[in-house]
């Protein structure tokens, strides 16, 4: 009996079949990360992409102190450096560049425009598979998502994209189990497997329910199904406070990171 090479050569379907009932070989962090890799070509880049209005960047017409004192506040080791408007993006700062120009000239007389490095911009829609061979080609670890009127959309690192696959990494910079980052001065990106009482406490508030746990469940019992690439927004007020939730990283399914919005409320005798 012989056989064609043809035939012994699996079709992609037949594979994701297996994967999807292959629980008894393998364990659910494996298929995961099988299924993350089986998405990259499906996968737009858009979709793990840390928003504009979310994104950490500095603008070259502010003065080097203002500059320098919020990159340091920051973790980040590049940062994308607009010139007036987020828009027009022109630069990205590497630190280890900037502590070696500081290192030889002093803060003070930095030459913001030397250091720069040439960022990689991208449509928006580029799927991820095809993004990961342009950052290995161009040796980037970061790119600029552009929209269709080539604005700025986004941002992207080479380790949110791997995230997509293996899930989260933490870095030499992060802190185990550190569940809420703030992003801004009343934002937030909190892990969506955060329990809804160790949210009450961090947040001062009072949310609720009989029938989820996690600060992801409470969202999507809030907004009633499940998002995509869609944002959604819950909106609720609990202790005095303006609360906002919005999907800020959805995978497979499952919401794994929520933006909060948080507000105080002020009363009318804090208007008088």
């Amino acid at each position: 009996m012989t056989f064609d090479d043809a035939d012994e050569k699996m079709t992609r379907d037949e594979i994701e079949y297996m994967l999807t009932n292959s629980e008894e070989t393998l364990d659910a962090d494996e298929i995961e990360m099988l299924q993350g890799v089986f998405s990259l070509d499906e996968l737009m880049a858009r979709e793990g992409m840390v928003p504009r209005t979310d994104a950490f960047m500095v603008d070259i017409q502010d003065d080097s102190q203002t500059i320098i004192e919020s990159i340091l506040k920051q973790n980040f080791s590049r940062i994308p450096v607009y010139d007036g408007d987020k828009d027009n993006v022109i630069g990205l700062i590497h630190t280890k560049r900037l502590l070696n120009a500081a290192f030889v000239d002093g803060f003070d007389n930095i030459v913001w425009k030397r250091i720069l490095q040439t960022p990689l911009f991208v449509p928006e829609t580029i799927f991820v598979d095809d993004l990961l061979k342009e950052l290995r080609n161009t040796q980037n670890q970061m790119a600029i998502l552009l929209d269709e009127y080539g604005g700025m959309a986004g941002l992207v690192t080479l380790e949110d994209l791997l995230e997509e696959i293996v899930g989260e990494i933490d870095d030499e910079t992060d802190k185990a189990e550190i569940e809420v980052h703030q992003i801004g001065e009343d934002t937030y990106i909190v892990q969506g497997t955060m329990n809804l009482n160790d949210f009450n406490d961090y947040f001062d508030v009072e949310l609720e329910s009989d029938d989820v746990d996690t600060i992801a469940g409470y969202y999507l019992t809030g907004v009633g199904m499940i998002p995509t690439t869609e944002k959604l927004s819950y909106e609720l007020v609990s202790q005095n406070k303006q609360i906002i939730l919005t999907n800020d990283k959805v995978k497979n399914g499952r919401v794994t990171k929520v933006k909060v919005q948080i507000t105080e409320i002020e009363t009318e005798e804090e208007t008088e």
